[in-house]
């Protein structure tokens, strides 16, 4: 029988969270835990993980961090992001727009708070959603990136770059591959570097506890990021930072920039004391040499409204 004041209380805790909760008529043992709630919830076992990880899957109002074996009138629940972040989700989808687009390939914008591609719960609006209602022709061998050839973090917003034929994948992969594609990210950072420009050649794996976040380890993954600072705000309480990353790892700016103790502004996942649903990391600059155009190409990309009021702010 369903506990009505646990229940209330678990809604008082969730009340700004989108939640689907589960009262079982049957059993359900520890090996069919994934197929079952996949099946119903249309969630991939990266996500149902990542849902254990963050402590969003409770049985019988308490937190679970593996599949178990649950018996007949067992209460689950999922909880999925809040209320404001589904809104702001909405709102930064209608913000996506091509800065280039030709027979060969685009580069558009991507706002934070949109991930690249459909690894997370099918509520979520996607880059690759947009694509694929925007372009019916591109060229692709795995239909989970659908012309997307680099990713950004959901939390970061800036310039990607897709194909459209299969040339401009083969041409674009191979110059990605041989690091020839030149990208600058902007940053606001608390603190000042020490040098104000510095080379960061440390590698990177993720955390034991924690598999979504990078920390530096000597058994890690090579990445090698150069940071130069542009301007430095109240007293060097923030800075604003240019980073160059010559690997491309993932959280490679975050975790680097977390280490050397100066995360990036909301980057709470990356120990900033302030929150928010995006970090101060833009993408504003890609550099690359075009194969049919037969000359280089530079782009630049303005930073969100938030970030300039942020930077007003703290000037």
């Amino acid at each position: 029988m369903l506990n009505q004041q646990k229940f209330y209380n678990f809604l008082k805790k969730h009340q700004n969270n989108y939640f689907i909760f589960f009262s079982l008529n049957i059993p359900v043992n520890k090996e069919d835990f994934f197929n079952f709630f996949s099946k119903i919830l249309n969630l991939d076992l990266k996500y149902l993980k990542k849902l254990l990880l963050l402590k969003k899957v409770f049985l019988n109002f308490k937190v679970i961090k593996n599949f178990q074996n649950l018996k007949k009138k067992d209460h689950l629940l999922f909880v999925f992001e809040s209320l404001e972040e589904r809104i702001f989700i909405k709102e930064q989808y209608q913000k996506i727009f091509f800065v280039e687009k030709n027979s060969e390939y685009f580069l558009l914008f991507k706002p934070s708070g949109i991930t690249c591609q459909k690894s997370y719960h099918h509520f979520e609006y996607t880059i690759v959603d947009f694509l694929k209602e925007k372009i019916k022709n591109i060229f692709y061998l795995d239909d989970f990136f659908y012309g997307i050839l680099h990713r950004l973090d959901k939390v970061t917003s800036g310039l990607i770059l897709g194909n459209i034929t299969k040339e401009a994948y083969f041409y674009f992969k191979n110059l990605f591959k041989e690091q020839k594609i030149e990208k600058k990210y902007l940053a606001l950072i608390h603190g000042v570097l020490s040098p104000k420009n510095l080379k960061v050649n440390l590698p990177l794996e993720a955390q034991k506890s924690n598999y979504l976040v990078k920390k530096v380890s000597p058994t890690g993954q090579n990445a090698l990021t150069f940071l130069k600072t542009l301007k430095v705000f109240q007293n060097n309480k923030y800075s604003l930072i240019e980073a160059k990353i010559i690997t491309g790892k993932t959280h490679q700016i975050r975790a680097h920039l977390s280490y050397l103790k100066h995360p990036i502004l909301y980057d709470f996942k990356y120990q900033s004391s302030l929150k928010n649903l995006y970090i101060l990391l833009h993408a504003y600059y890609l550099k690359f040499y075009c194969f049919k155009e037969k000359k280089e190409k530079i782009f630049f990309l303005e930073m969100p409204k938030y970030f300039y009021q942020k930077i007003k702010e703290v000037s």
